[in-house]
């Protein structure tokens, strides 16, 4: 009996185990399928993306970040603001909230027009609902890694 007991048990956690494991390049490669699907120029939209997916996509992008610099990017969200160290200088976010909104998460982004960075007075009021498009991509800061949204398009909604 106890015998029976144990090759269940290992089998059991073998299945478990087997059918937990993902592979990352897939999954991002099956999320960009999925944007792609709805006709989005983007390679990753998430304003056409169902909430549960959503949550998905941005965990994994902010989980695994490398994957996705260089990608374009679509998304929506509540426009915040938050003052930097150096006078004058603002840190620009679109944050995503979940389903529940439990677990919101910001983006970083800069919005440029022709290649420059537009002034602080360009951007719109804080908690308004906005939309941004651009490229994923990271800068270095004080000996760390930063990622955000080169934005070519913002959109007050």
């Amino acid at each position: 009996m106890k015998k029976y007991l144990f090759i269940s048990c290992v089998m059991l956690t073998t299945l478990l185990f087997s059918s937990c494991g993902t592979n990352k390049a897939s999954s991002t490669e099956n999320t960009a399928q999925v944007s792609n699907s709805a006709e989005s120029n983007f390679d990753i939209d998430l304003t056409g993306m169902s909430s549960t997916m959503v949550y998905a996509q941005v965990n994994e992008m902010i989980t695994t970040p490398t994957d996705f610099v260089n990608k374009s990017v679509k998304l929506s969200g509540t426009f915040s603001s938050e003052p930097s160290e150096f006078e004058g200088v603002n840190y620009y976010f679109v944050v995503i909230a979940d389903a529940t909104s439990c677990c919101s998460q910001g983006f970083e982004f800069i919005y440029y027009e022709n290649d420059n960075a537009v002034s602080n007075e360009s951007y719109p009021e804080v908690g308004a609902e906005v939309e941004i498009s651009g490229v994923y991509t990271s800068y270095d800061e004080n000996g760390s890694t930063y990622y955000y949204v080169k934005a070519d398009n913002l959109r007050v909604l």
